[in-house]
């Protein structure tokens, strides 16, 4: 931490101990690091910034940035031709939206979502990239899927 903030380990260690106070220009590094200032001064509120939990109505969700995530999911699933179900097709959404706040260009969320949806198609992860447990992987378009299967996230 003290390397990301730019300071001594000496000096991060008596911040931690409380012998002394971290001024805005010490915390300045965290705020550019996605860490809420908030958080920092107070302990309230989430800690990252770009945790989808920490978005607050001020941060309104703009119809252009839905669109765009609701579309790359759906042109992604159907270019892999896989289906997920609404919870994990939601789940993708966020992520997309989440990636477009912290100013990703498009492309490398396509290429983002590619390799996600890679590994949940080999069943080695979920859409939030944890391991996969002993639940059955995404099923392929045509092997079973029916319209209504389809249109639960359209």
């Amino acid at each position: 931490m003290a390397a990301v903030m730019g300071i001594a380990p000496r000096t991060y260690a008596y911040y931690e101990k409380g012998i002394r106070e971290p001024n805005a220009l010490a915390l300045s590094p965290l705020v550019r690091e996605g860490w809420n200032l908030n958080w920092l001064l107070t302990g309230e509120g989430p800690e990252r910034l770009n945790d989808p939990r920490a978005l607050v109505p001020s941060q309104d969700l703009s119809a252009r940035e839905l669109t765009i995530a609701l579309e790359l999911a759906e042109e992604k699933l159907r270019n892999e031709g896989l289906w997920l179900p609404k919870s994990d097709f939601s789940e993708l959404v966020l992520l997309i939206l989440e990636k477009l706040r912290e100013g990703w260009a498009y492309n490398r969320i396509a290429n983002h979502v590619a390799l996600i949806l890679d590994r949940i198609s080999k069943g080695e992860s979920d859409v939030g990239g944890r391991p996969a447990l002993d639940e059955p992987g995404p099923v392929a378009i045509g092997e079973g899927v029916t319209a209504t299967d389809e249109d639960d996230h359209e």
